[in-house]
């Protein structure tokens, strides 16, 4: 797994900017800081396709992993 920062840039236009992709756009319209991790695009992204089954169990585990070591360290950065 990997973290990439980015699709967040007035440079980033139509999917490749996801600041008001999904209900997080509703918070940064207000002016709420926001924190957004997702996948990037793949052929059956929000299409009937993408079900449970094609879920790569090793892919989600360490995706999970990820977010919640990214979090715990935001949340130690926070006192800095």
């Amino acid at each position: 797994m990997s973290l990439a920062f980015g699709k967040d840039t007035p440079q980033d236009e139509g999917e490749n900017n996801w600041v008001d992709a999904s209900d997080h756009g509703a918070f940064h319209a207000a002016g709420v800081p926001f924190l957004y991790l997702g996948v990037d695009y793949h052929p059956d992204y929000h299409r009937p396709s993408d079900d449970f089954e094609r879920i790569t169990p090793s892919v989600f585990a360490g995706s999970a992993a990820l977010a919640i070591d990214s979090f715990r360290a935001l949340d130690r950065a926070l006192d800095r």
